[in-house]
């Protein structure tokens, strides 16, 4: 098939003979003929294309995408709000860095006999695949030498 009678809609307005007419398309209005039987060679075109249904569509986009103001803030959200403004930074490679907003004192619970118990059935599993437990070993050393963990005491069934 054709691809250009998939792009052309009607519209096409004629003008005097020989010069090019406007006609519609899928994507903007566009000028097709001869142009070489005008009377004088023009020297310069100007032409401007302003598609309102586009620029209808792209306002209607950020009018949807803009965020509200809250007028209303809970006592968390400000401290939240107050903790990014405190610790946002720009990092050398552009990237920005934030700290984790986390709470002074949260009640955890007791939890440690379910996470013992879940480090055992881990470590049964383990011994069943070695291969598992090399890569496992990795990505915990890694956590240490980054940083982000630390080695504790040696860990009991106490449950």
């Amino acid at each position: 098939m054709d691809e250009m009678n998939e792009m052309v809609l009607n519209g096409l307005r004629e003008g005097q003979h020989g010069t090019p007419m406007p006609q519609n398309t899928v994507f903007v209005w566009v000028l097709r003929g001869n142009a070489t039987n005008l009377q004088r060679q023009p020297k310069s075109i100007t032409t401007l294309h302003c598609d309102m249904q586009l620029t209808a569509l792209v306002n209607k986009f950020w009018e949807l995408e803009e965020l509200r103001p809250r007028k209303y803030y809970t006592p968390e959200e400000l401290t939240c709000e107050q903790h990014f403004d405190d610790t946002t930074k720009r990092a050398n490679d552009g990237r920005y860095i934030v700290r984790l907003p986390l709470k002074k004192s949260v009640p955890i619970g007791e939890s440690r006999s379910t996470a013992v118990r879940a480090l055992l059935r881990m470590e049964k599993r383990y011994a069943a695949d070695k291969h598992l437990y090399q890569e496992y070993c990795k990505f915990m050393e890694e956590l240490v030498d980054l940083g982000q963990m630390e080695l504790a005491g040696a860990v009991t069934d106490d449950t």
